[in-house]
């Protein structure tokens, strides 16, 4: 009894210590530098500078070169090589580079703020403080830099800065912070940044939500179809989080989203073809061989109380498969997932109908009805409190 008392104790301290990471009551806050993997699996490398740069190796021998310059690094018998016009050059990686006044590094041939380091696998990380980070993520993420649009790129600067700094927290001892890509948020360097979004990012600087005073997680998507999504209902299995519930995306009786291209949609197949397209997808994500005629059955098992699909059952001829949250996007993609898991089924003769609506997983702040808001006149916070329920914004530095 006493050795599962003292295991209930140390579970419970741990959770509490997990989650203080998140709590900003009386935590002072610096701008973080956020690492960022813009690049991995990618052989060679091409390195530059806008001006002069520098580079320190593992050695912390420092190398300097020109703008004229551009390093070629690849990968030779499982160790990273560096080249200049040609010729091996002494580096060794890990290897960081830098540069000083207002000049850029060139990876590939974009522009980067802050640092860049590459390890002896070619992973390339952007050292870069997190208001230089989100001047890239903002335009990439929302677009639509317009003035009539200003207060909801306010509010994706406030979205994307706090969910950069939970996992910066989350991740503080890792080797990064955050994927530049969908995995976290698009991040594209210098080139991607535009003068209005810049603006969205100084005007809101340091600000985030808060949940009781934890930074909290602020997920966005393209478009709801009129209804967002519980966080635990597009994400199975995961305890639900109170600030990300469903929220009708709705404003005097219309739909916020309605002019996104994927309010509504939909994707036509003959029977013969939708057997075709299971069959191939099914043994691609549970490596068995399911050919057309060894479907038997398919329909949907579980709806979310948003109306999403929660979990897909296929009967075939080798055994019964259950798929759930994003799985059901990859079982029924052709060529391209599908766009969300708000759909539903129409078997008319010989053809199979999905009719669908939204593009994402439908949680938190839906981008287009967020375009739609600002166009009305309502104000980032207010758009904020409406799709993160009982939720504040913070100044925290």
């Amino acid at each position: 009894m006493r050795k599962i008392l003292i295991i209930i104790l140390l579970l419970t301290a741990c959770a509490k210590r997990v989650k203080k990471y998140y709590i900003v009551k009386k935590k002072k806050f610096k701008e973080p530098v956020l690492k960022v993997l813009i690049i991995e699996n990618k052989n060679p490398l091409w390195i530059g500078g806008t001006n002069v740069f520098y580079a320190v190796d593992r050695k912390g021998k420092r190398y300097k070169f020109f703008a004229n310059q551009r390093l070629k690094i690849k990968r030779e018998s499982k160790r990273g090589a560096v080249y200049l016009e040609g010729k091996r050059t002494n580096l060794n990686l890990p290897v960081r580079f830098y540069t000083k006044g207002k000049g850029y590094l060139l990876v590939q041939g974009k522009r980067y703020r802050g640092n860049v380091m590459i390890d002896p696998f070619l992973r390339v990380i952007n050292e870069v403080k997190m208001e230089d980070y989100l001047k890239s993520v903002v335009p990439l993420e929302i677009g639509s830099p317009f003035l009539s649009n200003f207060e909801a790129l306010k509010a994706q600067a406030v979205c994307a800065r706090s969910y950069a700094l939970r996992k910066y927290l989350e991740r503080k001892n890792n080797f990064f912070h955050l994927y530049g890509d969908i995995r976290d948020q698009v991040y594209g360097g210098r080139d991607a940044e535009r003068e209005i979004t810049d603006l969205a990012v100084k005007l809101t600087k340091g600000e985030v939500v808060l949940y009781r005073n934890e930074i909290a997680l602020t997920l966005f998507h393209s478009t709801c179809g009129g209804r967002t999504a519980y966080f635990d209902e597009a994400f199975p299995g995961k305890e639900f989080i109170p600030y990300l519930k469903s929220v009708r995306c709705n404003f005097h009786g219309k739909d916020l989203c309605k002019n996104s291209p994927y309010y509504r949609w939909e994707r036509r197949f003959s029977v013969r073809e939708f057997k075709e397209l299971l069959s191939k997808n099914i043994s691609d994500m549970v490596s068995i061989n399911i050919r057309p005629q060894d479907i038997i059955d398919f329909r949907i098992s579980e709806r979310g109380p948003s109306g999403r699909v929660k979990e897909i059952r296929v009967k075939t001829r080798k055994g019964t498969f259950d798929f759930k949250g994003y799985e059901i996007r990859k079982l029924l993609k052709k060529g391209r997932n599908l766009p969300s898991n708000y759909f539903s089924f129409k078997k008319r003769g010989k053809n199979v109908i999905i009719i669908g609506r939204g593009f994402g997983h439908g949680v938190g702040l839906c981008q287009y009805g967020a375009l739609a808001l600002a166009k009305k006149g309502v104000n980032y916070e207010r758009i904020l409190k409406f799709y993160y329920s009982g939720t504040k914004i913070k100044k925290i530095y």
